[in-house]
């Protein structure tokens, strides 16, 4: 599938590394023995499978390609199914999260 323009990426702020700049952690999954990225082609479809309280930003289609790249990531999943799926974000994580408490990754999920 060819990916829009931008894309709705489930990420959350990272802590700063080195040169003290904040960073951006793009949410990756575990598929097999490999890490993937999930996309969504709008905000609605994140909320559908991720819920309402998953952080995310959007992101042109080909910067997300070469930052994944970077980590060697080359796999995206665009607008999967993942309502089922466990490491959904709750209301509580968000609380931590503005508080400044990293959020623990979740069993099923990488968090990248």
């Amino acid at each position: 599938m060819l990916l829009p323009e931008q894309v709705c990426v489930p990420a959350h702020p990272g802590a700063a590394v080195g040169d003290g700049e904040p960073r951006v952690r793009i949410e990756l999954r575990r598929q097999g023995d490999e890490q993937v990225a999930v996309v969504f082609s709008s905000v609605g479809r994140l909320v559908e499978n991720l819920g309402p309280a998953q952080p995310w930003m959007v992101m042109d289609s080909e910067r997300l390609r070469e930052c994944l790249a970077a980590v060697g990531v080359h796999r995206l999943l665009v607008d999967p199914d993942l309502r089922s799926s466990p490491g959904r974000w709750e209301l509580s994580d968000l609380e931590r999260l503005a508080a400044g408490t990293t959020r623990e990754p979740t069993r099923g999920t990488t968090r990248g």
